[in-house]
C-alpha cells in the first residue's frame, strides 16, 4: 500500500475511485464536510475535526478520525473498519464492518448484516472531544437501533458487540503518510462533484427519514426504548 498525504483534493471536499493507498487529511480541513466514495484497500487518516463524515460504496478500507462535530454515514460498504465519533451514526446496506465508536445517541442501521461494534478508544487529548463538541460522559456505543429488528425481546442477529480479545488498537503514529503534491494522480475515474452531491443528497433524504419516523413515535404511545428493545 502506498502512503500518500491529502494535500489538497477537489473544492467539494470529495474523493472518489481510490484503490490500494493511506491518504492524511490534516487539520485544513476542519469543520469541513467530506465525502469518501468508492474507496478499496485503503486506509484514511482524518487528523481534522470534520464537521460530516459521508462514506459510500467502500470495501476493505480502515478509516480513523478526530471526533466528528455532527454526523456520520455509512452506505454501501463491505469489510471495513471505522474508528470514528460522532453525534449521530447511521449504517445503510452494509456488511462485515466493524465500527470502534463514540455516539452521543443511538446508532442506526438498515438492511445491514455481520456488523460490530466496539467503544471508540483512540489515544487523544481531552480536549480533542470538546473541540467537537462532543461529550465523554456519554456513549451509546453499545446500543445499536436496527430498523430491521423492532423486537425488544430478542437481539438483532444483525450486529453483536467486539469481545476484548477480539478489539483492535488504534493510533494515528501506526498510520504516517509521506507527503505528496497531489492525490489526483492516484484517482482511476475523474472526481466527479455530482456524485458526491448525489451521495449527500441520498444521506439527507434517509435523515429526513429518521425525523418522520421521530415525529410519528412522539405522537404514539410507543416510546423508541420499548420499540427497539
Amino acid at each position: 500500500m502506498d502512503s500518500r498525504n491529502l494535500d489538497h483534493f477537489d473544492q467539494n471536499c470529495e474523493m472518489s475511485h481510490i484503490v490500494n493507498q493511506s491518504i492524511s487529511i490534516d487539520s485544513s480541513y476542519d469543520f469541513k464536510d467530506l465525502t469518501v466514495s468508492n474507496l478499496a484497500d485503503c486506509t484514511l487518516k482524518i487528523s481534522a475535526t470534520l464537521s460530516t463524515l459521508y462514506a459510500s460504496d467502500l470495501k476493505n478500507c480502515t478509516i480513523i478520525s478526530l471526533p466528528i462535530c455532527t454526523s456520520i454515514f455509512v452506505r454501501n460498504s463491505k469489510s471495513c473498519t471505522f474508528c470514528v465519533a460522532g453525534q449521530q451514526f447511521r449504517i445503510h446496506d452494509s456488511e462485515k464492518c466493524d465500527f470502534y465508536i463514540l455516539v452521543t445517541s443511538r446508532a442506526i442501521v438498515e438492511n445491514c448484516r455481520d456488523l460490530r461494534f466496539a467503544p471508540y478508544e483512540l489515544k487523544i487529548e481531552k480536549s480533542t472531544y470538546e473541540k467537537a463538541g462532543l461529550n465523554l460522559r456519554t456513549n451509546f456505543w453499545d446500543k445499536v437501533n436496527d430498523f430491521d429488528w423492532p423486537s425488544k425481546n430478542r437481539p438483532s442477529p444483525n450486529w453483536r458487540v467486539l469481545t476484548a480479545n477480539e478489539r483492535l488498537e488504534f493510533s494515528f503514529s501506526l498510520y504516517y503518510m509521506h507527503a505528496i503534491q497531489n492525490i489526483k494522480s492516484n484517482v482511476q475515474t475523474p472526481y466527479s462533484s455530482e456524485n458526491g452531491k448525489q451521495i449527500r443528497m441520498k444521506f439527507k433524504r434517509d435523515m429526513l427519514d429518521i425525523s418522520g419516523y421521530k415525529n410519528a413515535e412522539k405522537n404514539s404511545a410507543t416510546s423508541s426504548n420499548d420499540f427497539f428493545g
